[in-house]
């Protein structure tokens, strides 16, 4: 969710649909197409938002969306061994970084946010060694400083 909008992925129809909550009739309007260009999406498997969307394409690649429309992005410094098996992209309005979660590789690449350029540049990852079963899902604690990495057994916890 981001303000008074849900928005929700849909690959198979190349769009991220929108919809925005009508206080005064106390409830959500109906899905508004937020891509507006021919975007293929069909790859996609995650999404993030932080008045941006990012979308994650299970090759690695990170496309920015803003108001609808597709923009220039780029990753920087990148690793030579970027990304396995991208499933979860994690950011949000309070975070100066961008985590990726690559799953069978049971690691965690950080990109940090350059608000110059609007691009991320890589610095560094987290790999998790003796993981029982794949890394399902992120979450970040800004206030605490803490990463959270769920397995299918376990609950990692991790100082950023």
């Amino acid at each position: 969710d981001w303000s008074n909008k849900i928005y929700l992925l849909d690959p198979s129809n190349n769009q991220i649909w929108k919809y925005t909550y009508k206080g005064t009739r106390n409830k959500f309007g109906s899905a508004e197409a937020y891509v507006n260009d021919d975007t293929d999406l069909s790859s996609t498997e995650d999404f993030a938002i932080d008045g941006s969307i990012y979308a994650l394409e299970n090759t690695g690649d990170i496309m920015k969306f803003y108001a609808g429309g597709k923009q220039e992005f780029y990753i920087n410094d990148a690793p030579l061994n970027m990304f396995q098996d991208p499933t979860v992209i994690y950011t949000n309005e309070k975070l100066n970084y961008i985590y990726v979660l690559d799953s069978k590789e049971s690691r965690v690449l950080s990109f940090m946010k350059d608000t110059k350029t609007g691009n991320v540049i890589y610095t560094s990852q987290y790999l998790f060694d003796n993981v029982d079963g794949e890394l399902r899902d992120i979450y970040v604690d800004v206030d605490s400083n803490q990463m959270y990495i769920l397995t299918p057994t376990q609950l990692l916890q991790v100082q950023l």
